[in-house]
């Protein structure tokens, strides 16, 4: 209400009386014009209004200041009822004498004749003791636009929509001080609306530093824009928020939010689980995921015994061996499962390096029989890794920065909280999870709402939303500890999901509240009498059943081809020659069969097997050395006129020997070899198998400690032996194996172990050979497998010379230099035939020091 506007309502007496009670005499002569501008110079004076204001009596004062706090204009219906306690003779007395005064007038034309507005004009207002401070919700809505209040009235479902400002407050704020209306408002308003006012309902003065502090900078915005668009808060006298300015909530509405909290145990939407408790309609499709991973760990297990993957830089398997062995997976289609189960399966030693190949340990497959195991294996795996990634879609994929790692660790122990306020035996909608879990979860909040949530959708990236559905429709029930209802529903973004929804297993339920959830029976998939059926075509059907240790070797000696009620194995001349290769033997593979098959061994089967055996390490593949041995020279004939074979071949090192290429790998001439009809022996190194083969691994710093050792050696016998310089081709592949390491560790070994060849040289020249001789406690000559052994063992610690019986009863005499044995073979010098020979130590028939050493 303007002054002059008001005091232009005003008949001229009334103006004289106004004016000569504010101006005295000064009016007596002035006309209509002149008394109003007199009366608005001296009333625009705040020393005038106080004046006018100690001249009333405590009943108009107190009227004056109401209204004041109220925005300083009422309709005069609303002005009767909350002023005047309804007493329309009383007010109207008042109100005549507050005219008078010239602090209060009535607007017939702005409103009705039959509804005047009742106000203070703003000049007047200005000067009234508290006016500017009130926290009123009329007094801050007078200060909006009409358009804003409008907006805000749509939305808060008024309807009709009042014409003229003053009902239009009315209308709002009757529905802002009404419980039910003010429920259903606050109900519709966003997540962090909610959070924003509950935080400010329980702080009386908040500054805008001290609320970003307390909640996050989407909360922020919210305040932003509620306290422009809004009635709700008391805005501040900028344009602009800084962090010092202080916020209110109106002190109407802030009692009437305390009503309703109070009846909501302390919060505007109760407590955050409340939510979840909300009756679900049962999901039309079920799954549940966790149930089938001990079968497919068991059928990924299976086919790394058989497939023997290589080892990747970081761990892993290749790719494309991890997409062929999911097809046979019945737990899940997602790629990103394949990964996680090869992550676990390393994690728990289910399988290990040997050799930079992917095996089996049989010690820790007895963890797939027990669920509970299991599921709690699976679950402190995921809790912890690093090298398991929701973020992205290959969720393999390490994230470059290591906050983003922490982050995502922090956000699963918040997601592992939040279940454990989940109802047992309940379906939880997923939209109603996530809405308490952005309550409840700091972490969880800033990545929905903080900087990176923008970039996120900006860039199309990864989403809270998103990570959300993926840990729950995906990691959390292959684990076992959930099942999703209308699992494809759980591929839309939060704001169009429908019927999405999962509940905690009993296992789930279990392991994550102990105390309330008793323990499941945990049913074991697998049974131990179960056997499978070898049929004549060579066809193995085996059942779900089947132990996993029982499934596991059945892979490895067969190929897996489908998995529907039961698994389709297929028997091949190939898989026999690879498990020949693990060092399996005939006996051991016919064993087996016979014992776990149903229906016993076919004799397809048995020749099949004798077949193998025989022809098996008709090649010989050194995989360390880089050649290949074969035992008849027309056999290593026979494979060098072949194109396919020669392109291999480095060259021939002797009739029955030769060196493979140095760029190919040992694998791919076995591979080749099985192409064209032999079956080779390919004979690695790695650990002890369950046939008693000892293979050994080593580190590059390991292996150049030995090149150097070969290569000092092969210098001692340039310059001491009888011209041959050692084991070049040895020594070759070995060096080959270190072409992409550091050459440090060589170079530092070496004048080393030069220094040790030239004082075992002068030691030995200082030294009477009979007397090494007579030092050896043993038998010499030897004939007992196990005297010979000793004797060698003797003969290569202290450099003496061996004579060996070698070969059949008519074996031959061979004079040897022994360096170095192992289970089968002997390396040493033979002087006999003049070069670097390999014995079997199973054909050496009698072994005797001589009295010479080397």
């Amino acid at each position: 209400m303007k002054l002059r506007a008001a005091l232009s309502l005003q008949q001229i007496g009334a103006l004289k009386l106004l004016a000569q009670n504010v101006a005295g005499d000064e009016a007596a002569a002035l006309n209509r014009p002149a008394l109003m501008d007199l009366l608005c110079r001296r009333l625009a004076s705040s020393t005038v209004i106080e004046e006018r204001l100690r001249d009333l009596d405590k009943e108009g004062r107190t009227l004056v200041r109401k209204l004041a706090m109220e925005g300083g204009e009422l309709p005069y219906s609303i002005a009767v009822h909350e002023l005047g306690s309804g007493f329309h003779h009383r007010f109207d007395d008042i109100l005549k004498a507050l005219t008078v005064a010239g602090l209060v007038f009535s607007d017939n034309e702005s409103l009705s004749k039959d509804d005047p507005l009742v106000g203070i004009p703003e000049t007047i207002l200005k000067s009234i003791p508290d006016a500017n401070t009130t926290d009123r919700l009329r007094a801050i809505m007078s200060t909006f636009a009409l358009s804003q209040l409008r907006t805000f009235a749509e939305n808060l479902g008024v309807s009709p929509l009042p014409a003229k400002k003053p009902y239009l407050i009315e209308a709002i704020r009757e529905v802002l001080t009404d419980a039910d209306s003010l429920k259903d408002y606050i109900g519709s308003l966003p997540d962090d609306q909610r959070i924003l006012l509950d935080h400010c309902l329980s702080h009386d003065i908040q500054t805008v530093r001290e609320i970003r502090e307390a909640l996050t900078e989407g909360a922020l915005r919210s305040l932003d824009e509620m306290i422009w668009k809004t009635p709700l808060f008391i805005r501040p006298a900028k344009s602009r928020l800084g962090d010092e300015d202080e916020i209110r909530l109106a002190q109407d509405l802030r009692e009437s939010l305390g009503h309703m909290a109070k009846k909501q145990g302390g919060n505007l939407e109760g407590t955050p689980e409340q939510g979840l408790a909300e009756i679900v309609e049962m999901p039309e499709d079920i799954v549940s995921p966790g149930l089938l991973v001990p079968q497919d760990l068991t059928t990924l297990l299976g086919l790394i015994e058989r497939r023997r993957p290589r080892t990747l830089k970081h761990g892993g398997m290749p790719k494309g061996e991890l997409k062929e062995a999911g097809r046979f997976f019945k737990a899940d289609v997602d790629p990103g499962y394949s990964d996680f189960l090869m992550l676990f399966a390393e994690h728990a030693g289910l399988v290990k390096n040997v050799a930079n190949r992917w095996t089996v340990n049989f010690r820790k497959v007895r963890l797939l029989e027990d669920r509970a195991k299991l599921t709690n294996a699976l679950l402190d795996f995921w809790k912890t890794t690093d090298r398991w990634n929701e973020w992205a879609a290959d969720r393999t994929t390490a994230s470059p920065k290591k906050t983003r790692t922490d982050e995502m660790l922090t956000l699963r122990k918040e997601v592992l909280l939040a279940l454990g306020k989940c109802p047992m035996n309940h379906w939880v909608a997923y939209p109603q999870f996530y809405k308490m879990l952005h309550r409840i979860s700091p972490p969880f909040r800033e990545l929905a709402e903080g900087p990176a949530s923008g970039r996120a959708l900006a860039s199309r990236g990864t989403t809270a939303d998103e990570i959300l559905r993926r840990i729950l429709s995906s990691t959390l029930a292959w684990i076992g500890l959930v099942e999703i209802g209308n699992p494809g529903s759980f591929n839309r973004p939060l704001h169009t999901v429908e019927g999405a929804c999962f509940r905690l297993t009993p296992v789930g339920a279990h392991i994550i509240d102990s105390k309330n959830a008793p323990a499941p029976e945990f049913a074991i998939p697998f049974d131990s009498d179960a056997t499978f059926i070898i049929q004549p075509n060579l066809e193995i059907l085996a059942p779900p059943e089947l132990p996993p240790v029982d499934y596991i070797r059945l892979c490895g000696l067969s190929d897996l081809e489908s998995i529907d009620v039961v698994s389709h194995f297929l028997i091949r001349k190939e898989a026999f020659l690879d498990a020949f290769n693990r060092s399996s033997s005939a006996r051991t593979i016919r064993k087996f069969l016979e014992s776990r098959s149903a229906t016993g061994v076919p004799d397809m089967v048995k020749s099949l097997i004798s077949e193998c055996e025989d022809k098996h390490g008709e090649v010989k593949i050194k995989q360390a050395a880089g050649y290949m041995e074969v035992d008849d020279p027309n056999l290593l004939d026979e494979l060098l006129a072949q194109k396919q074979v020669a392109e291999l071949v480095d060259e021939r090192l002797s009739d029955k020997t030769a060196a493979i290429s140095a760029t190919v790998k040992p694998d791919a001439v076995a591979n080749t070899l099985s192409k064209l009809g032999y079956m080779p022996a390919l004979e690695t190194h790695g650990e002890a198998t369950d046939d008693g083969v000892v293979q050994l691994n080593f580190r590059a710093s390991d292996l150049s400690k030995i090149v150097a050792f070969l290569e000092s050696g092969a210098a001692f016998l340039s310059d001491y032996g009888n011209g041959e310089s050692g084991p070049t081709t040895l020594l070759r592949q070995l060096k080959r194996s270190l072409r992409r390491s550091p050459s440090e560790p060589l170079e530092k070994a070496r004048p080393k172990y030069d220094e040790a060849y030239q004082a075992a040289i002068n030691q030995i020249r200082e030294s009477d050979g009979r007397a090494v001789r007579n030092a050896f406690q043993g038998t010499s000559p030897a004939s007992d497998e196990k005297d010979i052994r000793s004797l060698i063992d003797y003969a290569i610690e202290n450099r003496v010379l061996v004579r060996l019986g070698y070969g059949d009863r008519n074996h031959q005499e061979r004079i040897v230099e022994p360096t170095s044995e192992d289970d089968q073979m002997l390396y040493a010098y033979c002087r006999s035939r003049k070069g670097d020979r390999v014995f079997r130590v199973d054909r050496i028939v009698q072994a005797d020091l001589t009295d010479e050493v080397f």
